[in-house]
């Protein structure tokens, strides 16, 4: 696994801007992993965090498209960071 040396973080616990790629599923049962593999949520893609509060969902930015995953979701979510994104 190409990631496996880098530390992993919380989808929650990513500032917005930043950009990072999902690695593991975390104790997710197997439909709530299907539901995010439809949405194209899979695990590898890379994907920016746009928005994020203390109670709400995080919105993370997937080719273009804005997605809200709930912050139960979001904390199960192991994820590497990336290059920060300017905009």
């Amino acid at each position: 696994m190409p990631h496996a040396n880098l530390t992993q973080v919380s989808l929650c616990d990513v500032p917005v801007n930043q950009v990072c790629t999902l690695v593991k599923w975390g104790a997710l049962d197997e439909p709530t992993v299907q539901r995010l593999n439809q949405t194209g949520i899979l695990l590898g893609v890379t994907i920016r965090v746009a928005e994020q509060t203390i109670s709400g969902p995080v919105v993370v930015v997937l080719n273009d498209s804005r997605l809200a995953i709930g912050t139960e979701i979001a904390k199960e979510l192991k994820v590497v960071l990336g290059e920060r994104n300017a905009s």
